[in-house]
C-alpha cells in the first residue's frame, strides 16, 4: 500500500506515520500523540471527508513524527469506507480529559523494548486521576499497568471505575509487586463515566503507567443511567465534606470513586429528587480515627426514614439498595447516639442514583 503511494505522484516528500482515525477527529502521530492545529504539518496532508478516512497503513511505534519530520519522510494512506466502518478500537487521544494532579498523554518505551504508543502516565505525590466520558458507546477497555519510578518502601492502591462502579483495582501495592506489567481488560458495556485514578500516602513523587490503552466501541450504544449523588447539587448540608471522584482506601481496604466525609456531631444532606430517579444505593464505612462508639444514620424520602443504622467503628462496611421511586426530597444525616463520646465520623460511598 505504501509503494502505490510512492509510485510517481510527483511530490518530493511523504508523510509517513500520521493518521485521523474516524472517532478521534484530529491529526495525530502513530504513537498517538496528537498534532497541534496550528502544526505547519497540517497544510501539507490531505483533506478528510467522510467516504475515505485516512489511517496509518504500518503499526512500527519507531515512525513517529519527531524532529526528525525535516527530512521529509513521511506517507499517509487513504482506504476506502468499506475497509474502515469499524475500527476495531480507538483510545483515548480523542476525549476530553477531565484530570486531577498530573495526567500526561506519552509513549512508552517498556524494559524489553518494546514500544506503546498511546500511553498514559499519572505522576503524583498524593493522587492523580483521569475521567472520560464514554456515553455508553464502548463495550470493553484493556490496558496495562506498570510501575515507572517508585521509592523503595511506598506502596499505592491503583484502580479503575465505571460510573463509580469497581472494575479493575491494584490495592495497597509496592514497586516490587509491580516488577511485571499488569494487564488488565474490564467490560466497559453501558458505561457513561470511565476513571482511572492512584493514590499513596508516602508524599514521594510516583509514576504510574497505563500502556496499551483500547477502547472497543460497542454494537449500539446503550448508557446505564446511573447518577452519582456526590456530583449533584445540595440544597442544604452541614457537617459534610465530598471528595468526588477521588480515590479512597477504607479502613477496611476496600476501594472506593469519591466518598462524603460525615463529622463528628451532627451532620446532614438534603438534596432534590424531584420523583425521577427509583433506586438509590450506598455503603456506610466508620472513619479512621472514629472510636468504638455508636453513631445513628438515617436516610429520609420526604420526611419518612426509609434507612435507619446504629453504627461504630468495629462494624463492618455495610451496603444498601432504597426504593426512592416519587421522591422528591432526600435527607441523609448522622447523629450522635446519647452515650456516644469522642469522635465518630462516618463515610458514604458507592452513591448510585438510577
Amino acid at each position: 500500500a505504501i509503494a502505490k503511494l510512492l509510485e510517481g505522484n510527483g511530490d518530493d516528500w511523504h508523510f509517513l506515520g500520521i493518521q485521523k482515525a474516524p472517532q478521534l477527529g484530529a491529526w495525530e502521530r502513530s504513537d498517538h500523540q496528537r498534532i497541534d492545529n496550528g502544526a505547519w504539518i497540517l497544510s501539507y496532508l490531505p483533506e478528510q471527508n467522510d467516504e475515505r478516512p485516512f489511517v496509518v497503513e504500518t503499526s512500527d511505534g519507531d515512525l513517529g513524527l519527531t524532529d526528525a519530520v525535516t527530512t521529509y519522510g513521511y506517507v499517509v494512506e487513504v482506504r476506502s469506507s468499506e475497509n474502515t466502518e469499524q475500527a476495531e478500537y480507538v483510545n483515548l487521544t480523542g476525549f476530553e480529559w477531565n484530570t486531577k494532579g498530573t495526567v500526561r498523554d506519552i509513549s512508552y518505551v517498556h524494559s524489553d523494548g518494546k514500544f506503546s504508543g498511546h500511553s498514559m502516565m499519572l505522576e503524583f505525590y498524593d493522587y492523580a486521576s483521569l475521567a472520560v466520558d464514554l456515553a455508553g458507546a464502548y463495550s470493553e477497555f484493556s490496558g496495562t499497568l506498570i510501575c515507572d519510578y517508585m521509592y523503595p518502601g511506598q506502596t499505592a492502591s491503583y484502580a479503575v471505575f465505571g460510573d463509580g462502579k469497581l472494575l479493575f483495582e491494584k490495592n495497597h501495592f509496592s514497586a516490587k509487586d509491580l516488577e511485571e506489567p499488569v494487564p488488565f481488560t474490564v467490560d466497559v458495556t453501558g458505561v457513561k463515566t470511565l476513571s482511572i485514578e492512584a493514590k499513596q500516602s508516602n508524599g514521594d513523587t510516583m509514576r504510574l503507567v497505563t500502556a496499551d490503552i483500547r477502547l472497543t466501541p460497542a454494537q449500539q450504544a446503550a448508557p446505564s443511567g446511573i447518577v452519582r449523588l456526590q456530583n449533584m447539587d445540595t440544597v442544604d448540608r452541614s457537617g459534610v465534606d465530598i471528595y468526588p471522584n477521588e480515590l479512597l482506601r477504607d479502613r477496611n481496604g476496600v476501594l472506593h470513586d469519591g466518598c462524603f466525609r460525615m463529622n463528628s456531631g451532627t451532620s446532614y444532606l438534603y438534596y432534590n429528587l424531584n420523583g425521577q430517579y427509583t433506586s438509590l444505593s450506598l455503603t456506610l464505612t466508620a472513619g479512621y480515627y472514629t472510636d468504638q462508639n455508636d453513631m445513628l444514620f438515617q436516610v429520609l424520602a420526604d420526611d419518612q426514614v426509609i434507612w435507619e443504622e446504629t453504627f461504630n467503628a468495629g462494624m463492618p462496611n455495610v451496603t444498601k439498595e432504597l426504593d426512592v421511586t416519587g421522591v422528591k426530597v432526600l435527607q441523609i444525616r448522622k447523629d450522635k447516639t446519647e452515650t456516644a463520646d469522642g469522635h465518630n465520623t462516618l463515610y458514604l460511598e458507592d452513591d448510585f442514583l438510577q
